[in-house]
């Protein structure tokens, strides 16, 4: 008989089981998407991640379905957090390509549709939750657009950031006018004003055990 001390092996399974239905259900929305993956899920992971971690950031598919661009977004920034090759730690050539990609996305160089209405929805929706102040106070679609592209961030997996910010930089330093830029105006000090926009979701070491224990409890590594 066994010892009524020692929880059996049915006991943990079923803690398993609870603390997986748990985690599903607080990702919801993140994770409301058809055949989704392995590499779709450390992303949506990541994003969740990044919320727990911006107390008072709102996901802004929750003022719009599929929201363009942009992620989050409280009263002191706006997020574009994007996740790439995020089930390792060295990003490949294409990974690099895809954020640098996206950070010209973000500053309405790439995209630019998605970027003219993501801008039209912030300015009409602005009162529906916290935003920055140039946002709120914004007269006009092209004010929005002047803040979101000089002043938004783009979060990426910790472990991630500088091989991001190196790619940028040698992406501007190769193709400044991908950036609005002229050779110029390229100096260490203008690299670096676009590099720092590229910041962490999350605590380094906090984010990756949390990222590493969690996807191993819902199966995806």
């Amino acid at each position: 008989m066994a010892c009524s001390n020692y929880f059996s092996k049915h006991d943990y399974q079923a803690a398993a089981a609870y603390l997986s239905m748990t985690l599903f259900q607080s990702m919801s929305p993140y994770l409301i998407s058809d055949n989704i993956g392995k590499a779709q899920a450390f992303g949506k992971f990541h994003e969740w991640v990044s919320l727990v971690h911006h107390p008072g950031a709102t996901d802004l598919n929750e003022i719009k379905s599929n929201f363009s661009v942009y992620d989050q977004i409280n009263f002191e920034y706006i997020a574009s957090t994007k996740t790439h090759e995020v089930e390792q730690e060295h990003l490949s050539s294409r990974g690099r390509s895809h954020y640098t990609d996206e950070f010209r996305s973000m500053m309405g160089l790439n995209e630019p549709e998605k970027f003219s209405k993501s801008a039209e929805e912030l300015f009409n929706k602005r009162d529906m939750c916290a935003v920055p102040s140039q946002i709120q106070q914004a007269e006009t679609v092209e004010q929005v657009k002047f803040y979101l592209a000089s002043q938004s961030v783009m979060q990426v997996p910790s472990y991630h950031v500088s091989q991001v910010q190196d790619a940028l930089a040698n992406s501007i330093q190769r193709h400044p006018n991908l950036y609005g830029l002229s050779p110029d105006d390229i100096c260490q000090e203008v690299i670096n004003a676009f590099t720092s926009r590229v910041v962490p979701i999350d605590d380094e070491i906090k984010g990756k055990s949390l990222l590493s224990e969690t996807a191993r409890i819902m199966g995806v590594i």
